[in-house]
């Protein structure tokens, strides 16, 4: 007799989608998020509502219309619209005079996001259509005029302390899979860094108010990594200047007894997903978050060394 034994995961095959506007200025694109921000909520609970048949009288209909933009009745719901999240509503940020728009997981979103932006006199900087590896962001914060380059001598030191601090506001919405890097520039005040966020829309909304705090210009590049495997910021390894504070790889080296136990503490501590651990598990000793703050790392050894699990600290400030 011969028995076989499968076991599979299904998939709906949806990805992350995302657009990023250029604007003519930092007002215009606040005014052009407001504004899609909106919309958005309105179309999502027009979608939501009992009996939102008739698409000619959705809000996005109507936003169209309102604007001069072409729309069909599949950008109105369906494949053009997110329908298998927990949350259908596509998030909206500005960031300088940048507009992005992201949603984690859909098969795609309407082409009059990007037809608005050259309508408020801008342009489609780049689009991320059904992406299924982590989006990388790129951020270069600079100081421009020669008034805000003596700010930027003060402001620099101040900046790279936002980003290498454990406590800061940026570091809750970074994923754990690759840390942050940074490189100061050669010439002038200017900081280029690499991030990949766990909640896009948040972190880059989180960039943007720290652009601010330190009178920085900021500008953003997001893209879909190659890969889950490879290091999208080796170009900007080892961080310089350095983080003034020792940085931790959690290293598994065994995961215990009760492996479904200690995947579900690990998805508590680190925030990952089941999917993505059971693969990594399966050859051990396997990394499953770097460069984290020593509070973090040892807090989070310390709740999954209560599984039976092996774990390492690992020093890597890079």
């Amino acid at each position: 007799m011969r028995v076989r034994i499968w076991n599979a995961y299904a998939s709906n095959n949806s990805g992350s989608y995302t657009i990023v506007g250029s604007l003519p200025s930092q007002e215009i694109a606040r005014e052009v998020a407001a504004e899609l921000a909106a919309m958005i909520e309105a179309h999502t609970a027009w979608l939501e509502a009992e009996g939102a048949d008739d698409v000619s009288g959705s809000p996005l209909a109507a936003f169209c219309n309102a604007h001069g933009l072409t729309w069909s009745d599949s950008d109105a719901m369906g494949d053009g619209w997110p329908e298998y999240s927990d949350d259908d509503r596509p998030r909206v940020a500005a960031v300088g005079s940048q507009v992005v728009v992201h949603h984690e997981y859909t098969l795609s979103l309407p082409s009059v996001f990007g037809e608005y932006f050259y309508k408020r006199g801008g342009r489609v900087q780049n689009e991320e259509e059904h992406a299924h590896h982590p989006i990388v962001t790129i951020a270069t914060l600079w100081w421009w005029t020669k008034e805000q380059h003596a700010q930027g001598e003060i402001e620099l030191p101040r900046l790279v302390e936002a980003f290498a601090a454990p406590d800061e506001v940026l570091v809750q919405f970074q994923a754990t899979t690759w840390p942050t890097a940074w490189r100061v520039g050669d010439h002038g005040p200017m900081l280029t860094a690499g991030i990949v966020f766990a909640n896009l829309i948040d972190g880059v909304a989180a960039l943007n108010e720290i652009a601010r705090k330190h009178g920085a210009q900021i500008q953003v590049r997001l893209y879909e990594a190659p890969s889950d495997e490879h290091d999208p910021f080796s170009h900007l390894r080892p961080s310089s200047p350095p983080p003034g504070v020792p940085r931790f790889d959690l290293v598994v080296v065994g995961a215990g007894d009760n492996r479904p136990r200690f995947i579900a503490m690990v998805s508590e501590a680190l925030g990952l997903q089941e999917w993505d651990l059971r693969q990594q598990l399966l050859k051990l000793p396997c990394t499953l978050a770097r460069s984290l703050s020593a509070p973090r790392a040892e807090g989070a050894a310390a709740l999954l060394r209560r599984t039976g699990a092996v774990i390492e600290l690992v020093r890597n400030d890079g």
